[in-house]
């Protein structure tokens, strides 16, 4: 009886590695047939601009679309470069002063649709690191390929605190928000609040219908929606102080004259109340809670991640 059942263990094991490793064939070849395209719309980016690139290329990405707003920092030159190297299929220059960033995003994600027949898409921030544990995007979208529209989360980064300097340390190798109960520790900062509550998303392109405001959400035909947990945005969204200033002042200008006043509310607030009113130094103190970043850290709310750095030391 015993060999018996160890032989049917035997063929059990056997044919559930089979199984196995058919599905991880399937699986490869349904990535080397899958065009990813990923669309960004950026202004004045040049310090990360590079990494983003070389990043999301080794990321499984196949190709860009980028829209360039007006960046006066080297952005653009920085984008021509990978232009001519063939890594961007298109570089729309966008003049307008107004932010319109659903019908920016929208055309560039039609055109990685219909012109250059990409099968998932994603719309993104220059940012944000798209950053998947089997590091290749395509893998992750395979798995879940039977829906059309996949939710990953943020995780916000928070900059140094002696960031004035900060241009000598890499914005990557930081410390990341990580989630809490609000409550329990009382913390009053909507930095601190959105952590693991805003997603974006990943779009199948025979599905697409319309970007929503800020990338968060698709409308798509016959939606099927799911949320894959092995894929996270790493967000560097604040650099440093400087970067904090110039982002409000050039955000806000550019959010003011919009009709939709439901939009960008944070970056009018900052806008109205903080760079206007000359504040801005009391705005980042009481955004990023710096006066507890020890207790935070202690307390597990900030953790250290190095997965981006990582990364970036392996594919350099």
């Amino acid at each position: 009886m015993n060999k018996q059942m160890a032989k049917l263990a035997t063929i059990f094991i056997r044919n559930r590695d089979k199984r196995k490793k058919r599905q991880k064939e399937l699986i490869e070849q349904s990535i080397n047939k899958t065009k990813l395209i990923m669309v960004l719309l950026c202004k004045d980016e040049a310090d990360i601009i590079d990494d983003w690139f070389l990043f999301h290329k080794a990321m499984g990405v196949d190709a860009f679309i980028v829209t360039d707003n007006n960046s006066t920092d080297g952005t653009r030159k920085i984008l021509q470069k990978y232009k001519d190297k063939g890594w961007i299929l298109e570089l729309i220059d966008e003049p307008s002063t107004t932010m319109h960033q659903a019908d920016w995003c929208n055309r560039m994600i039609l055109t990685a649709k219909n012109k250059y027949k990409a099968d998932w898409i994603i719309s993104a921030d220059a940012d944000e690191f798209w950053y998947a544990q089997s590091l290749n995007l395509k893998y992750d979208i395979a798995e879940n390929s039977d829906c059309n529209s996949l939710s990953v989360y943020l995780k916000n980064f928070i900059p140094y605190l002696n960031s004035e300097n900060f241009i000598n340390e890499p914005y990557f190798i930081g410390r990341r928000l990580h989630r809490f109960e609000e409550e329990k520790y009382n913390i009053k900062s909507k930095m601190y609040s959105y952590e693991d509550l805003t997603a974006k998303v990943i779009m199948k392109a025979s599905d697409y219908k319309m970007i929503g405001e800020g990338n968060h959400k698709a409308r798509m035909y016959h939606k099927r929606k799911s949320h894959i947990a092995d894929i996270v945005v790493y967000h560097y969204f604040i650099r440093n102080f400087k970067h904090f200033n110039d982002k409000v002042r050039k955000g806000g200008e550019a959010i003011l004259n919009l009709p939709n006043k439901a939009f960008g509310t944070h970056w009018r607030d900052w806008y109205e109340n903080y760079y206007l009113t000359d504040k801005m130094q009391t705005a980042w103190n009481e955004y990023f809670l710096f006066e507890r970043f020890d207790d935070l850290c202690n307390i597990g709310v900030i953790v250290k991640d190095t997965s981006v750095a990582d990364f970036m030391e392996k594919i350099r």
